[in-house]
């Protein structure tokens, strides 16, 4: 039997970012592939204000909460849980190993790791990084199988932490499921090579700062939370949020962009150094809705790109108005017609099936 855990929250994390929308792909592909649920509450609030026994309680009270619903499982049974946890707990590795002395496979499928992306920050405790380093890897090292989001992600959960490269199964690329999906809306959208590029995500300038100093020369579409309008330049279009499913029909521009970190003219810091080994969820947006992809060349996706022709890589968001300039019409729809095939691909969940396929 095959089963899967939704750790449920009551204060519901839906909101208008592609976070909550991953996991919750995750879990309708399961549903497809009759998968049997697993409800597992997010029960305590207020962690970070407990006392040092508070905050020992609570870990234990979490892991008691996953021993207790995942009882039911049995010898040779597949669980398949989503990192990183909703609600955190140092015991999730014994967790982990306990269910396997008992014969049952645990797979991981990483949708972030914080071990990497946090520990790098200047402004996260050193407890919280410990903590997280010890709660994330001791857990890989003891399941059965690892989705991980690319070659590069594998290679440096070997090198690093010698998590062993047979139990790493790669995922390429997160699916992007739209319920109801109308292809006569989508194609009523303004898309052209010399329209504006589009920018969608977290806004801010903590997370996204290379948003506030882009080229003057071309001119960009913003869509999301937390934009800083005072900060922006005159060549900033802010158009809006949107639910994840009712993004992909309010996109209009000409290319989608996939940067990070506070420079634009190379990815920088912990967000841009990210890249390198992360699968950014708003490349699957822009695939899902038909628009050709602008990376940086480092990335870790900047090679499925490639590889399927769906858009074009940089070095320096300095380049993008000469490559544009310098390209004909002809060449933009054919890029735009291999992200609608890859976007295909990608409403249909057919790249985590696959990964699936692999580690069973």
């Amino acid at each position: 039997m095959n089963y899967y855990v939704v750790e449920t929250d009551k204060h519901k994390l839906i909101q208008k970012t592609a976070g909550v929308k991953a996991r919750q792909d995750v879990e309708t592909i399961f549903k497809w592939n009759n998968f049997k649920k697993i409800e597992i509450p997010c029960l305590i609030e207020g962690r970070e204000n407990k006392t040092r026994l508070g905050k020992i309680k609570a870990h234990y009270d979490v892991y008691m909460l996953w021993k207790n619903a995942l009882k039911k499982i049995k010898k040779n049974d597949w669980i398949y849980i989503q990192f990183p946890l909703l609600e955190h707990t140092m015991l999730f590795s014994l967790l982990i190993k306990n269910l396997e002395k008992r014969g049952i496979h645990t797979s991981i499928i990483i949708h972030d790791v914080e071990a990497i992306r946090f520990t790098l920050r200047n402004d996260v405790p050193l407890s919280r990084k410990i903590r997280m380093r010890f709660e994330e890897i001791s857990s890989f090292k003891n399941c059965s199988k690892i989705i991980v989001h690319n070659e590069k992600m594998k290679s440096f959960m070997h090198e690093k932490w010698k998590i062993h490269k047979d139990k790493m199964d790669i995922l390429g690329i997160f699916d992007y499921l739209v319920e109801n999906y109308n292809e006569e809306l989508l194609e009523k959208r303004n898309l052209s090579r010399k329209g504006p590029v589009i920018i969608a995500g977290a806004l801010s300038k903590h997370k996204a700062g290379y948003i506030y100093n882009l080229p003057e020369n071309c001119n960009f579409n913003l869509y999301g939370i937390n934009f800083e309008r005072e900060k922006a330049s005159s060549n900033t279009n802010y158009v809006g949020a949107f639910n994840p499913e009712e993004l992909i029909y309010n996109l209009q521009g000409s290319f989608g962009l996939v940067w990070d970190g506070d420079s634009s003219a190379t990815c920088t810091g912990v967000y841009g150094d990210y890249l390198k080994i992360n699968n950014p969820h708003k490349t699957s947006m822009y695939l899902a809705a038909g628009i050709p992809v602008i990376i940086w060349e480092e990335a870790a996706l900047a090679n499925f790109i490639k590889k399927n022709h769906c858009g074009i890589t940089i070095k320096s968001t300095d380049e993008i108005r000469n490559i544009i300039d310098n390209m004909l019409d002809e060449e933009y729809e054919t890029l735009k017609a291999n992200a609608c095939k890859i976007g295909g691909k990608l409403r249909r969940g057919y790249f985590l099936k696959s990964a699936m396929k692999q580690s069973i």
